[in-house]
């Protein structure tokens, strides 16, 4: 079962992010955009997600972006799309 981002939409999360019907997160961070599940007190999801992507939309981790990477497609799996 895949798990994920709810921020930025990445496919492979180890785990759910956050516990069913809950606030609690798994307190893995998201290796796209960076997000730390269950401690981000500043800022809810759709605030982080534009201004992960008013920042240019990088990834915290460079060595697991895929090569053909392209964040509307990313986006697509959250059923956001960008205009």
């Amino acid at each position: 079962m895949k798990h994920y981002c709810p921020v930025c939409g990445f496919p492979d999360l180890d785990e759910k992010p956050y516990i069913k019907n809950s606030e609690a997160g798994s307190f893995d961070i998201c290796p796209c955009c960076a997000f730390h599940f269950g401690y981000n007190p500043k800022h809810t999801i759709p605030e982080y997600r534009f201004s992960w992507i008013k920042n240019g939309a990088e990834w915290l981790s460079e060595e697991d972006k895929p090569n053909d990477w392209r964040l509307e497609m990313q986006l697509k799996n959250l059923g956001i799309t960008l205009e």
